[in-house]
């Protein structure tokens, strides 16, 4: 308190003292601002709220915060994880200088947070182009909503129409190609970001012999047998046959044509051939045997 005490003086002496006092108090500071980060919140983000102040006084400004959400008070300081979605939150900001105080506040409401997905994968491995394939993915929401997922199909990065299923048929892809699958998650109220799998490479289905034949029906030891091989490729390769021949169970060494001799067998003997498939990659499949031909004695001329 400052008090001005006044006196008049004349040349007659004194008058009578006048006073006047003033009461100088502490001011309050201003908040200049309040404000949550992220401005956009979503449910898992941690909020963080801050506050700006001055003090004409030049007292230094010291601040508390409180968070509620309605009429409750759920945490003290300056962060809170783990609101709900939808929730409003608020922040309480208390500046402080000397001995006044005042209040700012500052709300937020909490966003849905779209679902994740952390991985995915194609199988089997080793998976041939008549294989069915499989996409599995992984990955959750941290609101806790169920997640549905979309698929995408993709040969050699460019997308596969009409086929949005977790499992792809086969479809006699090409060895060698490279397939993926890319998949979106939804949560009921919005996607998350797309995931492509690492690329399942087709890898080659072996050729197969379809038929093999052993000519004549009826020979002789004077007959040349010959052995007929047809094969296909699930994967479109050229087919080649290679031809083996064995007598009476043993293998003939040395006889890889399609013909074979009457050198090789006699009246009695029992004579077989196997055709084995060989595609572009050199894999060989299956071998597949002829029917057994049993070699006669040539007719004699008639009389």
């Amino acid at each position: 308190t400052v008090t001005c005490r006044a006196i008049p003086v004349t040349d007659f002496g004194t008058g009578k003292a006048a006073e006047a006092s003033t009461v100088f108090v502490d001011s309050l500071p201003v908040i200049d601002s309040v404000g949550i980060a992220p401005e956009i919140a979503r449910v898992g983000d941690t909020l963080t709220c801050s506050a700006e102040a001055h003090d004409d006084d030049g007292d230094p400004i010291t601040f508390s915060y409180s968070w509620r959400i309605g009429n409750d008070e759920v945490q003290v300081g300056p962060t809170i994880t783990g609101v709900a979605r939808d929730a409003t939150v608020s922040c309480l900001a208390v500046a402080t200088a000397g001995s006044q105080t005042v209040l700012g506040t500052a709300s937020v409401t909490i966003l849905n947070t779209a679902p994740v997905a952390t991985g995915v994968l194609v199988g089997p491995v080793g998976a041939i182009g008549s294989t069915p394939l499989t996409c599995t993915p992984v990955g959750g929401d941290n609101d806790g909503d169920d997640v549905t997922w979309s698929f995408e199909w993709l040969l050699g990065g460019a997308v596969i129409v009409d086929e949005n299923q977790p499992t792809l048929n086969g479809q006699g892809f090409k060895h060698g190609f490279p397939v993926t699958c890319r998949v979106t998650p939804f949560d009921g109220l919005e996607s998350g970001a797309p995931l492509t799998s690492e690329a399942l490479t087709i890898g080659n289905a072996p050729p197969v012999v379809t038929s093999i034949t052993l000519l004549p029906l009826i020979a002789t030891e004077a007959s040349v047998l010959q052995c007929n091989g047809l094969g296909t490729d699930p994967d479109g390769d050229n087919v080649d046959v290679t031809i083996a021949w064995e007598v009476n169970g043993q293998p003939v060494l040395g006889a890889t044509t399609s013909a074979l001799a009457g050198s090789n067998f006699s009246h009695g003997d029992v004579v077989r051939c196997f055709g084995t498939p060989v595609d572009e990659l050199d894999e060989l499949g299956a071998p597949r045997r002829s029917l057994a031909q049993r070699a006669h004695r040539p007719r004699a001329p008639r009389a």
